[in-house]
C-alpha cells in the first residue's frame, strides 16, 4: 500500500545569506571559511557554478573560545565573538608583550587543528617576532605548529594565514579552572567559559609586537581533514546551535565552484546583528 510522507518545514522567523552574496562564497581548492552569524538555528550549504570541479568539499568548524591578558592575568579581554563574527572591526593588540606577561588562550569543547588568521589594518613589524604555541596535557607542551602569518624576514602576525598543527593524541580536555596557571586565582572568575572542559592552545611571542599591529578575526580549522562532499546543485540543511558552529570550511577538489550558504533563526530566538 503506497503511504503519504508529509514533510513539514521548520518554522523560521528570519532567513538570510552567510555566504557572499549573488552567487555565494567563491571557492577554490585552496580552503575558504563561511563564518555563521550569531543567533543562527538553520543552517542550508549548497554548491554552484562548478569549473572543473566535481565537487564541492565542506566541514563544519567549531566556535572556539578566545581571551588574552598583557599583565600576566590581572586583567582578562574575551575576544571570541569579535573574531568570530565575520566582520572587519580590528581589536588592537598594539605592542602585546613577551612570554611571561601576554598570553593568548584559544579552545573548544571539541579537538581543532589550527586558526585561520585574519590580520586587520595594522600588521606586525618586521622585527622577527617568533609564536609558540602550547597545549595542555597536565602542563603546557609546545605543539611543533606551522604558522602560517610569517612574513617579512620571520615575523608572526605579519599577514593573514593558518596556524596550524598535528593534533595531539595526547590532549587534555580540561577547564581553566582546574589548569590555573599563568592566571592568578583570583581572576580565574573573569575568564569565560571558565568551568567549561575545553581543549586549550596557549599562545606566546618571543618579542613585543610593535605599536600598530591589529587582528580582525580568527576562526577554528577542523580537526578533521575528511572532508564532507556535494555535488553541484546539492543541498544539506543542518540544524544549529548558538555559538556551537563557528563557520563552514570549505573547498573544491579541483578548480572553482561558489557555495551558498544560507542561515535561519527559529521563533524566539533571532540573529544578533
Amino acid at each position: 500500500m503506497a503511504q503519504t510522507v508529509n514533510v513539514i518545514p521548520v518554522e523560521l522567523t528570519e532567513l538570510r545569506a552567510a555566504s557572499t552574496a549573488s552567487g555565494g562564497t567563491a571557492l577554490t581548492s585552496t580552503l575558504a571559511l563561511v563564518p555563521i552569524p550569531f543567533g543562527s538555528d538553520y543552517l542550508s550549504i549548497t554548491p554552484r557554478n562548478f569549473v572543473g570541479a566535481a565537487v564541492a568539499r565542506f566541514l563544519l568548524n567549531p566556535y572556539l573560545t578566545i581571551f588574552y591578558t598583557t599583565d600576566a592575568g590581572v586583567t582578562i579581554t574575551d575576544i571570541s565573538d569579535e573574531m568570530q563574527d565575520g566582520d572587519t572591526t580590528d581589536v588592537a593588540l598594539d605592542s602585546f608583550p613577551v612570554t611571561g606577561t601576554g598570553y593568548f588562550y584559544v579552545g573548544c569543547p571539541i579537538q581543532f587543528r589550527g586558526v585561520k588568521v585574519d590580520i586587520g589594518s595594522g600588521n606586525q613589524g618586521d622585527n622577527n617576532v617568533v609564536l609558540t604555541v602550547k597545549y595542555w596535557n597536565g602542563s603546557w607542551v609546545g605543539i611543533a605548529d606551522t604558522d602560517g602569518t610569517i612574513g617579512g624576514t620571520a615575523s608572526s602576525f605579519f599577514k593573514d594565514g593558518d596556524i596550524t598543527w598535528t593534533v595531539p593524541s595526547v590532549w587534555v580536555k580540561e577547564t581553566i579552572d582546574n589548569i590555573g596557571e599563568t592566571l592568578p586565582s583570583e581572576r580565574v572568575s573573569f575568564v569565560p567559559s571558565r568551568s567549561t572542559p575545553m581543549y586549550w592552545t596557549r599562545w606566546e611571542w618571543d618579542t613585543a609586537f610593535d605599536a600598530d599591529t591589529d587582528v580582525a578575526g580568527m576562526q577554528a580549522l577542523n580537526r578533521s581533514t575528511a572532508y564532507a562532499e556535494l555535488l553541484e546543485g546539492q543541498t544539506v540543511e543542518v540544524k544549529a546551535s548558538d555559538r556551537r558552529l563557528g563557520c563552514v570550511e570549505a573547498l573544491t577538489n579541483a578548480g572553482t565552484a561558489n557555495l551558498v550558504v544560507n542561515v535561519g533563526s527559529l521563533p524566539g530566538s533571532e540573529f544578533e546583528s
